[in-house]
């Protein structure tokens, strides 16, 4: 008895020494633990004590390129990987806040092929597929976010592209264009859910370079992009 009883001491210790290292931990520390949790346990679950309806639909958050593919590249040397990864790390705790579970098809600096990202959301029957990029064009004053969907996209996949561009203005960023992609895009094409790519602005404009490349910026991009998500889901849930 004695045994147990000193087994179940340190057992208890060990699990607020835990807590604790955890909740000391800096916000961006924090980020990570999370996004490693969604990609060891397949998901982050609402938190059971405070669950709600709409808690069982679960949301794929893509962050694009990664690892050898690095994507556009600002003049700054900022790599389009790294601010979409930055974004979706900022998002993690606004989705988990209000209760949505999600899945990262990233959670680092690392190559995920777009088959595999496809096959995170399809396997994992997802409500919704959102996948973070970063534009360029040659003409620098060419600014602000696109959201997009495929060509002949479902309506769901308009209504999640109008709801988050609505998120995203509501945080005074620039609209750009909503709109159907001309050209094929696999994400797009071959997820079996609602899915929208949002290009959060241009790498190639000065003013847009500034926010995509700033924590405020990003946390700002990430909670406009959250607004629009959960607006969906409650839209789901009320349709449902």
């Amino acid at each position: 008895m004695k045994r147990i009883l000193l087994f179940s001491m340190a057992a208890l210790l060990a699990a607020m020494f835990g807590k604790l290292l955890v909740c000391g931990a800096e916000p961006h520390e924090q980020n990570l633990a999370m996004a490693s949790a969604i990609n060891q346990h397949g998901a982050a679950c609402a938190d059971r004590h405070q669950a709600s309806p709409h808690s069982r639909i679960l949301i794929v958050i893509d962050p694009g390129h990664g690892g050898s593919d690095p994507g556009t590249h600002g003049p700054n040397g900022v790599d389009e990987k790294t601010v979409t990864l930055a974004v979706a790390r900022d998002l993690a705790p606004l989705l988990k806040h209000h209760h949505v579970r999600f899945i990262l098809t990233r959670d680092r600096d690392k190559y995920v092929s777009l088959r595999r990202r496809v096959a995170i959301a399809n396997r994992n029957h997802a409500a919704l597929f959102v996948s973070l990029h970063c534009d360029e064009y040659s003409h620098h004053q060419m600014h602000g976010f696109t959201v997009i969907y495929a060509q002949g996209a479902s309506t769901d996949s308009r209504q999640a592209a109008r709801l988050i561009a609505k998120g995203l203005e509501r945080k005074h960023f620039y609209l750009h264009a909503v709109r159907a992609e001309v050209r094929h895009l696999y994400v797009l094409d071959n997820t079996n859910c609602p899915a929208v790519l949002v290009e959060m602005g241009f790498m190639s404009d000065p003013g847009d370079l500034r926010y995509l490349c700033s924590i405020r910026g990003q946390h700002r991009l990430a909670e406009g992009i959250a607004d629009g998500i959960v607006d969906y889901v409650h839209a789901m849930h009320k349709a449902s």
